[in-house]
C-alpha cells in the first residue's frame, strides 16, 4: 500500500497566548530522518517477469509548495536527503541547513522563520502498479511551552487556617496535550517517569504516563512534610491563592511510518523540573514577586532553570532586575494564568459551584471557631479532607492553559513532516478530571481551620476543584459571617 503523509496534528490555543519578544525573527527548527534503500522489483509483461531497479518518489509539501526527488539504482537515504535539501532554497518556506548520515538513514536539519503546514508523500513510480515506498521520511521535533499550571491551592477562611498537601498524599491530575488527530490515525504517549521537581512549599511533582488514555499524561504531587498554605486574614482572601507553575516542560513529537505519532513529556535538556509557586497578588502586581522566583534558578550544580520572568513578553537581563521593576514583567504577562482561578475576587459567601458548577463540587462542611474570651488562644480544627465519599459523576472539567512556546535560542519547535502545525506561537495543555473520585482513588488534602476572633463560630463549606484535585472554601450564604 502506498504510504502517504496524511496525519494532521493541530496545535490549539488561538484565544490567548504570551508573546516572548525575542530579538530578530523566530527560528523554528526540526529534523527529518530519511530511511530506506534501493531495491530490485518485478517487472512483468504477460507471463514473463524480470527484475529491474525500482524508482520511488519522495516529496515534501510546505504551505502549498512542493519539492520532490526520485530514486534510482545507486540511490541512498543520504543522496535522497541531499537532493531534497538542494531544492529548499530561500524561496521555499522551509530551508535545509545540512545533512548527516548514520547507517541506512540520513538526517536533514531544517528551519523556518514563519508559520507553516507541512506533509510528506512517497510512492513507487516504476515499475507501475507496485504499491509501497522505497524511501520515506519521519520527523522529530521538540516543543517547549512557556509554562504549565501544575496545581492551585485555595486560601481558607480564618487567620490561623491553612490548606495544603497531605503528607500521605500522592494524587494525579490527567493532562492532555492540545492535539486533534485526523480520523483513522493513532497516537501513543510515552511520558517520562521519575522526573521530580520541588516547589518552594515543599511539594514534589512528577510526570508519568496516564493509564487508559493514549493522548494524556499524568502530573502527580507528593508531600513528605504536609506543606501548607497559611491564611492571612479572617475572610477568604483569594489574592493569596497559590499557583504552582512548571517553567521548563518539553514535549517531544515523533511521527511514525506516516500513519501515527507519539509524544513524550519531559524537561528541557533533561533538567530537573523547574517549579515555582507564586500567589495571585504577585501575578496581579509583579513587583510583589520575589527576585528569587523571577530570576533564573539553580536546579542543581551547573544546571540553571529559566525563572518566572522567562514567560514575560519583555524580560530584562538578570543584571538589570530589581524588585521594583519585576524584571520587566507586567500584569498582562500573567493574566492567562490568573484566568485559571475563577475564584479571584469572589465573595466568601458565593459558593465556588455557583461560579463554575462543572469544575467545583461540594464535599462537606466543617467548623471554623475562635476563643470564647478575649486573650484566649486561637482554636484550631485540623483534619484531612478527601473526596472519597463523593460520588463520581460522568461530566468532567477541562482547564486549558494557552501559552506561548519558546523559539530560537537553541530550543527546538516541532516541525513534523507527517504532521501539520497550524499555529506556532501558542499551545494548549488541558487539565481534565471527572468530578469526585477518579479511577477509584481518593484525593486528599491536609486542612486546618482556626481563628483568634472572639466568639467566632462558622460553618465552612468545602468544595473540590476537580481540575486540580485541591479544595476551596466558602461560607453558607444564609448565615452572615461571624469571624470578621
Amino acid at each position: 500500500m502506498v504510504k502517504t503523509g496524511k496525519l494532521l496534528i493541530l496545535l490549539l490555543g488561538f484565544i490567548t497566548f504570551l508573546a516572548l519578544g525575542l530579538a530578530g525573527a523566530q527560528t523554528i527548527q526540526g529534523t527529518a530522518v530519511i530511511g530506506g534503500g534501493e531495491s530490485l522489483l518485478p517487472l512483468c509483461s504477460g507471463h514473463t517477469c524480470s527484475e529491474v531497479w525500482g524508482r520511488s518518489s519522495l516529496s515534501f509539501t510546505v504551505n502549498g509548495a512542493t519539492v520532490s526527488t526520485t530514486s534510482g539504482q545507486g540511490s541512498t537515504s543520504l543522496s535522497m536527503a541531499n537532493a531534497l535539501c538542494l531544492q529548499m532554497t530561500s524561496s521555499f518556506p522551509v530551508q535545509c541547513t545540512g545533512t548527516t548520515s548514520s547507517g541506512n538513514t540520513a538526517t536533514m536539519n531544517l528551519q523556518a522563520t514563519t508559520d507553516f503546514q507541512v506533509s510528506t508523500a512517497c510512492k513507487i513510480v516504476s515499475p507501475l502498479n507496485i504499491q509501497g515506498c522505497l524511501f520515506s521520511a519521519n520527523l522529530t521535533g521538540t516543543l517547549n511551552p512557556a509554562y504549565q499550571i501544575l496545581s492551585i491551592l485555595y486560601t481558607p477562611p480564618g487567620d490561623h487556617s491553612s490548606n495544603g498537601f497531605a503528607n500521605t498524599n500522592s494524587t494525579g491530575t490527567t493532562n492532555s496535550v492540545g492535539l486533534n488527530f485526523a480520523q483513522g490515525t493513532t497516537t501513543t504517549i510515552n511520558a517520562s517517569g521519575g522526573i521530580l521537581g520541588q516547589g518552594s512549599l515543599g511539594v514534589s511533582f512528577g510526570v508519568s504516563a496516564a493509564m487508559g488514555n493514549s493522548q494524556a499524561y499524568s502530573v502527580t504531587y507528593e508531600s513528605g512534610d504536609g506543606s501548607q498554605l497559611l491564611s492571612v486574614s479572617q475572610p477568604v482572601d483569594h489574592s493569596q491563592d497559590q499557583f504552582f507553575l512548571w517553567l521548563n516542560p518539553q514535549m517531544t513529537f515523533t511521527s511514525g511510518n506516516n500513519t501515527s505519532a507519539t509524544y513524550s513529556v519531559g524537561t528541557v535538556n533533561n533538567q530537573p523540573m523547574d517549579i515555582v509557586n507564586v500567589n495571585a497578588a504577585g501575578l496581579q502586581n509583579p513587583s510583589l514577586i520575589p527576585l528569587s522566583i523571577l530570576l533564573p534558578q539553580t536546579l542543581q550544580p551547573g544546571v540553571v532553570g529559566p525563572g518566572l520572568a522567562n514567560i514575560c513578553a519583555n524580560p530584562l537581563p538578570p543584571d538589570q532586575c530589581t524588585q521594583a521593576n519585576a524584571c520587566g514583567c507586567v500584569p498582562s504577562d500573567f493574566a492567562p494564568i490568573l484566568a485559571k482561578d475563577p475564584l479571584i475576587g469572589a465573595s466568601e459567601l458565593v459558593p465556588p459551584s455557583q461560579i463554575d458548577s462543572s469544575r467545583f463540587v461540594f464535599v462537606n462542611s466543617q467548623i471554623l471557631e475562635g476563643p470564647e474570651q478575649a486573650g484566649g488562644a486561637p482554636v484550631t480544627n485540623s483534619f484531612t479532607e478527601s473526596d472519597s465519599s463523593v460520588t463520581s459523576q460522568t461530566n468532567s472539567e477541562s482547564v486549558d492553559s494557552n501559552t506561548s512556546y519558546t523559539t530560537g535560542a537553541g530550543l527546538n519547535i516541532p516541525f513534523l513532516f507527517t504532521l501539520s502545525v497550524t499555529h506556532t506561537n501558542s499551545f494548549t495543555i488541558s487539565s481534565s478530571e471527572s468530578q469526585g473520585t477518579q479511577n477509584g482513588s481518593a484525593h486528599v488534602a491536609s486542612v486546618t481551620l482556626g481563628s483568634d476572633a472572639v466568639a467566632c463560630f462558622e460553618h465552612v463549606d468545602i468544595y473540590e476543584d476537580t481540575a486540580f484535585h485541591t479544595f476551596a472554601f466558602a461560607l453558607p450564604a444564609q448565615a452572615p459571617p461571624e469571624c470578621e
